[in-house]
């Protein structure tokens, strides 16, 4: 451990690249600047084996935003050996803003920075700017102050997440929208299908839809955050094959599933709960998480929308919640979400075509609203 703090400190230089009179820490391989404030941090690490820096941030923005209520903004931005993903997001009704910046140096190994603090402490653009510059400066002079700049500009382009801030009538005509079957780990560690929602573009793209509405899809959004969920389709005898970004196909039956939008408005009212999570306790370990969500649909137009998150381990239990509200309209497979602080989310809901009726739940039991599947429940 203090050989491989000892190697980032002199690798990187961290003192260099954070303001004067923060305060510094390590754990695990990992050089910690906090602000006097304590809102604010950056956090150093070397990235092994990067090929495609793009990629690199962008896992490290997910893991900044894991368990975030909304991200409205990731983008991602190079210029030599420079590269920024900036990000803004929502968490336990806190709005977040972070730069992960990322250089390769001249001996070929990846640092990144990851700066984080809430958008509304002060001077927090300057010291990003400032992150930005004095991290490309530890690249040898490979990259350029005015790159730099540029790379540290405020971004503006919207991810595929659940569910996503779009306008509507932004992406291509959709010619139809598929499930494709695959298997997760969930609560626990057990295994459990996961059906995604693939958008077939009519121009010949195709895209895993996320939480984009279907007249709302940006296929150039979702390639800048995955290259992997954009890709073109053909027929292929019954069923249809798509060639993704990152040169994997799938093969989609049109049986499967089918996704259908709701024959009206009244078949979505009602309580909805999606719960997933994670751990190693079914392969015999000792850690487990769950978060439970929920969507309660309203007669009147209301909803209300609340999610809890339990962690547990040997080191002991960590629990988080939020809970908000507004008004719902449902047009076909678009949803409109209208919250009560003004902001308004567009997304899909669809219910499994062969989905037979039910006493308990009906043909309308389980919606994947935002991309995820939700089960009514009483």
């Amino acid at each position: 451990m203090e050989r491989r703090s000892a190697r980032l400190a002199a690798l990187a230089n961290p003192a260099a690249v954070a303001p004067a009179g923060w305060e510094r820490s390590e754990s695990r391989g990992l050089i910690v600047y906090r602000s006097p404030s304590g809102r604010e941090v950056m956090v150093f690490r070397v990235v092994a084996g990067v090929t495609d820096p793009a990629a690199a941030l962008a896992d490290l923005a997910t893991t900044m935003t894991n368990g975030a209520d909304q991200i409205t903004v990731s983008s991602p931005s190079s210029a030599g050996s420079l590269a920024v993903h900036d990000v803004e997001y929502s968490k336990r009704g806190a709005e977040m803003r972070g730069k992960v910046i990322g250089v390769r140096q001249s001996n070929g190994e990846f640092l990144t920075v990851t700066h984080l603090a809430p958008k509304t402490e002060p001077g927090l653009s300057a010291r990003m700017t400032a992150s930005v510059q004095k991290m490309a400066a530890l690249s040898g002079g490979s990259g350029s102050a005015s790159a730099a700049t540029a790379a540290g500009s405020p971004a503006q382009s919207r991810p595929a997440a659940t569910p996503v801030s779009a306008p509507k009538g932004r992406g291509p005509e959709v010619a139809s929208v598929l499930f494709e079957l695959s298997y997760k780990y969930g609560v626990g560690g057990a295994a459990y299908p996961n059906y995604e929602l693939v958008a077939l573009m009519k121009n010949g793209s195709a895209a895993k839809l996320g939480g984009y509405a279907l007249d709302s899809v940006d296929l150039a959004a979702i390639r800048r955050q995955k290259s992997a969920n954009v890709g073109t389709w053909q027929r292929a005898g019954a069923n249809y094959r798509v060639r993704w970004g990152d040169g994997d196909t799938s093969d989609l039956k049109p049986t499967v599933g089918p996704p259908r939008a709701l024959p009206g408005k009244s078949q979505l009212v009602g309580r909805y709960q999606a719960i997933g999570g994670g751990g190693n306790v079914a392969l015999g370990g000792g850690t487990i998480t769950a978060q439970v969500k929920q969507f309660n649909f309203r007669n009147d137009g209301t909803f209300s929308h609340s999610s809890k998150k339990t962690a547990s381990s040997g080191a002991g239990v960590g629990r988080a919640s939020s809970s908000t509200s507004g008004r719902w309209d449902l047009s076909g497979p678009n949803l409109t979400l209208r919250y009560g602080n003004g902001r308004v989310v567009r997304t899909t809901v669809f219910y499994s075509g062969s989905r037979k009726s039910s006493a308990n739940f009906g043909r309308y039991g389980v919606l994947w609203i935002g991309g995820e599947d939700y089960k009514r429940v009483r």
